[in-house]
């Protein structure tokens, strides 16, 4: 959920997007940007977690894992976290420029009430379906990839390959999102946009 919670990207700087946009950045260099600012903070608490919890854990199943075992499993693992973070944060983006109301920006962001309850929820729900399809061909890829590999190769390479190809997979869908929401960037105008109820 940390690309969901985590907004300091164009969740947060949408109601200043007049001064944005009389920056001279193209729309594809800044969404980048944007969307790099959260999936970078958020990565390096990642990595620093999976290290933790590689180095405190002497075994996986019945495996012993050995230390090209555990740095093979944190390098897969922590290319797919950031690969995984890089796509929800772009689609996160990408729901803000074309949905600025539902994703609650600006004043619209400290409204309280039962209503709010309600739509927390449903953004919940679009949230844990969004991850699911997304990750669902990537994932399903790289897991076929590492079970054909871990019986001939061992742990670590199975684990690095389907991270690999997860990774590629999410860091893909997460571009072509990206490369899609440009046109809306440049079209977007902040004044006939409706990010708030009163």
């Amino acid at each position: 959920v940390g690309p969901a919670l985590l907004r300091i990207d164009l969740r947060i700087d949408l109601p200043h997007f007049d001064v944005i946009k009389a920056m001279p950045i193209r729309g594809r260099q800044l969404l980048l940007g944007e969307v790099l600012a959260t999936t970078l903070f958020l990565w390096a608490i990642q990595l620093a977690l999976l290290a933790a919890g590689l180095l405190l854990t002497p075994s996986f199943g019945s495996h012993e894992l050995s230390g090209a075992q555990r740095w093979a499993m944190f390098v897969g693992g922590g290319l797919l976290l950031g690969a995984f973070d890089f796509a929800i944060t772009t689609i996160q983006n990408a729901l803000t420029l074309w949905f600025p109301g539902f994703m609650r920006v600006g004043r619209a962001a400290a409204r309280g009430g039962v209503d709010q309850m309600g739509q927390n929820l449903i953004g919940s729900f679009i949230n844990v379906f969004g991850y699911a399809a997304i990750l669902a061909i990537p994932g399903a890829l790289g897991f076929l990839a590492g079970y054909l590999i871990g019986p001939w190769a061992g742990l670590g390479p199975a684990v690095l390959t389907g991270g690999l190809l997860t990774s590629t997979g999410l860091v893909l869908e997460g571009a072509l999102v990206m490369i899609a929401v440009e046109r809306r960037y440049d079209r977007f105008d902040l004044t006939s946009e409706h990010l708030a109820s009163e």
